[in-house]
């Protein structure tokens, strides 16, 4: 979109394609919440595998994501948190917006999801401010 800054300052939800302009005050707020969230292990789990930028966690089983923002747009990095499984069918990465083709699910998880988009936008706004 031409005139438009690169991200953070859209708010980009992948799965509807929908791409809205967002104010400089917003894209904070949104790295914010999605900090905290990552610090919510209970529920986002992204520290128990991956080293985060800016984040305590010792974490190996995933990739660090030092750097990912450089390597990566914020709509692929969405795609991924998403559902890995559309790139690596056999990855050990959690979806979190599908509840598609999964096994062994608790009950009170059964046909929800992890997370929900604005969740996963957070997390990304997050990691394109600090994991450059």
């Amino acid at each position: 979109m031409p005139g438009m800054r690169a991200w953070p300052s859209l708010v980009v939800l992948a799965l509807s394609g929908v791409v809205h302009p967002m104010p400089a005050w917003a894209e904070d707020a949104a790295a914010e919440r999605g900090k905290a969230l990552l610090l919510r292990h209970q529920e986002s789990g992204c520290v128990l595998c991956h080293r985060i930028p800016g984040l305590a966690s010792r974490a190996e089983l995933g990739p660090d994501l030092a750097g990912v923002a450089s390597r990566m747009a914020a709509t692929d990095l969405f795609d991924r948190i998403a559902d890995a499984r559309t790139l690596n069918p056999n990855t050990l990465m959690p979806p979190t917006l599908s509840n598609q083709h999964l096994r062994q699910i608790a009950p009170e998880w059964q046909g929800k999801t992890l997370l929900v988009p604005a969740q996963v936008h957070d997390i990304v706004a997050y990691l394109m401010a600090y994991a450059r």
